[in-house]
């Protein structure tokens, strides 16, 4: 279990715990779909100090998170969006029932038909972004 401060990510005071498996001394590759980490996807090297706390990004999988943020309080945005990622055969995982997130495989993107989410922004029902962009 790595720790990621979230100070950069304006969250002064918090953290991020990510699953991850030790490939060497001091490197990880991410296990899971950070939800407030930015900079960090599923099947990334990072490396980590004594006190596994992440320093920095060795490597890129090439993986990106599709984070959605439901701001309604219609249940039935939850259920609908867990229909949409179930259907999708994408990874994806909930904080809470207002946060998920989905792992975004490389090459995915490009295909991934956004006009949902779109639609749940502009009915004020939820707000999304795709992440890491390109430094």
């Amino acid at each position: 279990m790595l720790h990621a401060d979230l100070v950069k990510d304006g969250m002064p005071g918090r953290g991020e715990q990510l699953w991850a498996k030790q490939i060497a001394t001091g490197l990880f590759q991410i296990c899971c779909i950070p939800f407030f980490t930015y900079g960090i996807a599923l099947g990334d090297t990072v490396e980590a100090d004594s006190e596994n706390i992440i320093r920095k990004v060795r490597e890129r999988s090439g993986h990106k998170n599709l984070r959605v943020a439901i701001t309604s309080e219609e249940a039935i945005v939850h259920n609908d969006l867990h229909a949409w990622a179930e259907k999708t055969g994408l990874l994806y995982e909930w904080f809470e029932a207002k946060y998920l997130a989905i792992d975004l495989p490389p090459a995915v993107e490009e295909n991934l038909d956004l006009t949902y989410f779109q639609r749940l922004t502009q009915e004020n029902k939820a707000v999304f972004e795709i992440e890491p962009r390109p430094v």
